[in-house]
């Protein structure tokens, strides 16, 4: 069960095939004995395991998986399941109405960050383990969601609609405080603190400007040097490296617009110029993103 998957029969999912406007900016479904090849979509995704074993896969990396176990997918990111006999997964899927819509309530959330990016992040490219595993009274207590959200957003109304994305807020929301826990556990381990979090939530939101090292070691409390040495210990990479991975990511989400100019993509994410970004991603990733962009999956 542990072999690479291949690319799936639908290896790239569609907002537009999911999300009927103006009222469907959510949509839950459980699958059943889940088993699906790589493939990608272009909006957020919660995959909450329901029951039995399974494997997940993200980038190059694979984690074993089992009842409570809670996983974000962001957009454009490379993953797929394999599972034995009974493995059932919830999907919550978000569109980015839906985002835009709650932005500022979900930012105000203290984990919503850490959750929703930097664990994907260090989930694909680290490998770290610091995904969310819902204790049994927490899985029980939300597990009423699931099948309320999945019934109010298959079909809805405006009524039915405004109750789906309130529910999905609560859903969300106590997903955060529940990640909570899990950062407290990983400061008593002193591999993160809040501090710490706070600079890498400032990488996620200055991402398309100039940012210094002192400036992020300022943010965690830190001196320069040990600031350096942490952060090599906890994402695997330094500062540098980590804010150049981000704006690649980024980047290559955008490619997928065929609307939006290689200099557009470029300035948005922080790069000087078009020459030097192409130049950076093709060192990264090993062609150039028009190369990337005819490409795809």
């Amino acid at each position: 069960m542990s072999d690479i998957p291949t690319i799936d029969r639908h290896p790239h999912w569609r907002a537009e095939e999911i999300f009927v406007p103006p009222f469907k900016l959510v949509y839950g479904h459980t699958e059943r004995n889940h088993n699906t090849g790589i493939h990608i979509q272009d909006f957020y995704e919660i995959n909450i395991v329901l029951r039995g074993k399974g494997i997940h896969y993200i980038g190059e990396n694979q984690i074993a998986v089992s009842r409570g176990d809670v996983f974000i997918v962001p957009p454009y990111v490379k993953h797929a399941y394999r599972g034995e006999e009974g493995f059932d997964v919830y999907h919550l899927l978000l569109s980015q109405q839906y985002i835009e819509k709650y932005s500022s309530d979900l930012q105000l959330l203290p984990t919503f960050r850490t959750l929703f990016a930097f664990e994907p992040f260090a989930r694909e490219h680290i490998g770290s383990n610091l995904h969310l595993k819902l204790r049994d009274k927490e899985f029980d207590y939300l597990y009423p969601y699931f099948d309320s959200i999945a019934w109010y957003s298959e079909s809805p109304t405006a009524e039915k609609s405004l109750i789906c994305n309130s529910k999905t807020l609560i859903l969300i929301t106590h997903l955060c405080v529940y990640y909570e826990r899990i950062l407290k556990d990983l400061f008593d381990k002193e591999i993160e603190n809040k501090a710490f979090l706070n600079s890498v939530s400032y990488i996620y939101e200055k991402y398309y400007e100039h940012i210094r090292i002192e400036t992020l070691s300022r943010i965690a409390q830190m001196s320069r040097s040990a600031y350096i040495l942490k952060f090599k210990r906890i994402c695997g990479v330094s500062p540098g490296e980590f804010v150049l991975n981000h704006r690649i990511e980024l980047s290559k989400a955008m490619l997928y617009d065929n609307d939006r100019s290689i200099s557009d993509i470029a300035h948005s994410v922080g790069f000087y110029d078009s020459s030097h970004f192409v130049r950076i991603f093709k060192k990264n990733v090993g062609c150039t993103p028009s190369e990337f962009r005819k490409k795809k999956i």
